[in-house]
């Protein structure tokens, strides 16, 4: 019964029947059950002392489980405190492992206390140094409390430990931009793309790297690539798609027409779609095609979701005909769009363009 028992009043019915049961056969077992009523009751110290008397009785592996069982269940209900009350008596119990500490970090970060969200950290790797598991959670935790340099020496430590993980090298890779340190997030996202090729996020972000980092010509190379790759046939039908980082630096591409030529057509069957303001405008402008680039994004189309980068390609476009008053209204609206609040991938990539728009406009 209490197995199946989901219901205040079934717990409040149980209780004392469980706990005649643990007192009689001295059932360590009956006192998880004990534990787990009194704690679905609202009822910690109950819970605590059921289990105390159930460590006494039984092993530590099964309280030790029950007490991280009930932290997670308390702060599922947002719960911290008494979440927090059930990790520090597991401590206390002297049954704190890893994940108990891991729990605990968590619950620290999701209050914004970063002084003990480190500490619980700390003792969890201590408790685990080996664990690829825990050096992954430690810095996906440090990740959340903005310790760029603290999260990558645990993904650093957990490729060590899981070898070549994309997911680890995307994440260190992260880490790296968020220090504006490029050319090691460029090494990481290398790797990265050897083992996923076909990862287009991935392949735009490589890209943001190299070109923060100043490796125009390791970016042309990947753009030779990403193009080689790129499925023409699909591309026909759906223009769309079309890479993003091929229009991100000048000279990306030496020949924009295999990206053009079938927008243009598509544009031509189904006027004022989204290829004109995902494609056209950026390969347009790298083309050369001002005047052409200039006209995809009317400033006053309040109706059309645009991209601050995709309005940077116009604004550059307008400066390259001599028309200022247009672009610096482009910009304008580009420093009311809050791009700074982006993730670190999209505002680098727009503070790439706003570099090269200002430094026109300078001209």
């Amino acid at each position: 019964a209490a197995l199946t028992a989901r219901t205040a009043v079934q717990w409040q019915y149980l209780l004392p029947q469980i706990e005649a049961s643990a007192d009689a056969g001295d059932d360590w077992l009956m006192r998880l059950m004990l534990a787990r009523g009194h704690h679905e009751l609202g009822q910690p110290q109950q819970a605590l002392g059921a289990l105390r008397r159930a460590l006494e009785q039984g092993g530590p592996e099964p309280v030790r489980a029950w007490l991280k069982s009930f932290a997670g269940d308390a702060a599922a209900r947002s719960q911290s405190e008494t979440a927090r009350w059930y990790l520090a008596a597991c401590a206390e119990l002297g049954l704190a492992d890893a994940e108990a500490q891991l729990m605990l970090a968590e619950l620290h970060a999701g209050q914004e206390r970063v002084a003990e969200a480190a500490a619980a950290l700390q003792q969890a790797i201590s408790l685990a140094p080996d664990s690829h598991h825990v050096r992954r959670h430690a810095a996906g935790l440090y990740c959340r409390l903005a310790q760029w340099d603290a999260a990558s020496a645990e993904l650093t430590r957990a490729l060590e430990l899981a070898g070549g993980n994309s997911d680890l090298w995307r994440a260190r890779a992260r880490c790296f931009a968020e220090m504006s340190r490029w050319e090691q997030a460029a090494d990481d996202l290398s790797q990265a793309v050897q083992r996923e090729p076909n990862n287009a996020d991935l392949r735009e972000w490589l890209a943001i790297a190299l070109v923060s980092a100043n490796d125009l010509p390791a970016y042309r190379a990947l753009c030779a690539d990403t193009l080689r790759r790129f499925n023409r046939t699909d591309y026909a039908r759906r223009p769309w798609i079309a890479p993003k980082l091929l229009a991100l630096a000048p000279e990306g591409l030496s020949d924009y027409e295999p990206i053009l030529g079938p927008a243009l057509d598509f544009e031509a069957r189904y006027p004022r779609n989204c290829v004109t303001y995902h494609v056209l405008g950026p390969y347009q402008y790298r083309a050369g095609q001002w005047a052409d680039a200039a006209r995809q994004t009317p400033a006053d189309d309040s109706n059309q979701a645009v991209m601050v980068d995709e309005l940077l390609f116009v604004a550059m476009a307008h400066l390259r005909l001599g028309r200022t008053r247009d672009a610096r209204r482009i910009l304008e609206q580009v420093e009311k769009s809050r791009w700074q609040d982006f993730d670190v991938w999209s505002r680098q990539r727009v503070q790439l363009l706003l570099d090269e728009t200002r430094g026109l406009l300078s001209e």
